[in-house]
């Protein structure tokens, strides 16, 4: 195998969901573990090469694309973090003393801040780091060894997430008393480590000027979380659930009926393969779901759904 030739993922997980949407779900996933073993090898090309060499050689390609390949086909964020954050530090290594914020043009910088929307901070101790051992003329073979000079951020990518959103400022909104009215509000569920895609979805949902309503932007006392969250579900017309990954949603979809709750499902790519067959299941499911590629193209299906049912 070529080490400098690296399939390129996002074709082959169109590839792979083209399996799925035509029911040959085993082939596609023995396709999607060999475009990963494809990405490893090319890696382990590298990194022997890199040893013989007494040199470091970049190994952000396969790193990326390893990347692209747990949050496309797997829908793994955490573990696509891991990958991401491995091909920064190569892009950021790779850079010569004093000029590593080049970094921040690369595709795993652009990555980290639209899909996972780090603390610029995190990316910023990096560089520093990077700089501190480019000066002291050490030579940094492994990503991790970078990684333990960050102070103030986890070292692994789970923890990072965690981190991430324990940081983001607590809403004290009472379910009591939620913002709009019922013809306006609009409940918004999905799996949070997925956050920018909820991001989103409420921004477009207060641009056409109706009241988004989060279940972590209340404050819910412990122990109460699944009762606060039915009844926030229960004070909308409308709701709209990302769920391509699995995150808990079944329980306030499965009430949907009994509310009167007029639903929208938004999914990742162009079939379902990863969804819930719970999910997948549901009768309203079929007539009320969307696939989205892009950013652009999930905006467009909440607006217009909320176009759709603005005056029902």
């Amino acid at each position: 195998m070529n080490a400098n030739h690296v399939p390129p993922t996002a074709e082959v997980d169109r590839d792979v969901q083209k399996l799925y949407e035509k029911g040959h779900e085993a082939f596609a996933a023995s396709a999607l573990r060999s475009a990963e073993a494809s990405y490893k090898k090319v890696l382990e090309l590298l990194k022997e090469d890199e040893k013989g060499q007494q040199e470091r050689i970049h190994k952000g390609a396969p790193y990326h694309y390893l990347g692209l390949t747990y949050l496309l086909g797997y829908k793994k964020p955490a573990e696509a973090l891991e990958y991401f954050i491995k091909a920064y530090i190569e892009d950021v290594l790779s850079q010569k003393e004093g000029t590593e914020d080049a970094a921040d043009a690369g595709p795993a910088a652009t990555i980290l801040k639209n899909e996972f929307q780090l603390d610029s901070k995190f990316q910023d101790e990096l560089k520093w780091a990077a700089r501190q051992c480019k000066a002291e003329g050490a030579k940094i073979w492994d990503s991790s060894t970078l990684l333990s000079l960050v102070k103030d951020f986890p070292k692994d990518a789970a923890s990072l997430l965690r981190h991430k959103h324990a940081q983001e400022p607590e809403m004290k909104s009472s379910v009591d008393d939620p913002p709009g009215s019922w013809e306006k509000r609009v409940f918004i569920g999905g799996d949070y480590l997925r956050h920018s895609r909820l991001v989103d979805i409420k921004q477009v949902v207060l641009e056409e000027d109706f009241a988004p309503i989060v279940a972590k932007e209340f404050a819910i006392p412990e122990g109460l979380t699944r009762h606060h969250t039915l009844l926030l579900l229960h004070y909308c017309r409308l709701a709209i659930f990302e769920v391509t990954t699995n995150a808990g949603q079944l329980t306030e979809i499965e009430r949907l009926s009994d509310y009167e709750v007029i639903p929208l499902f938004l999914y990742d790519g162009e079939s379902h393969p990863q969804i819930s067959k719970m999910v997948i299941s549901h009768h309203l499911f079929e007539k009320r779901s969307r696939g989205y590629r892009d950013t652009g193209e999930l905006q467009q299906a909440v607006r217009d759904f909320l176009r759709d049912h603005a005056g029902s």
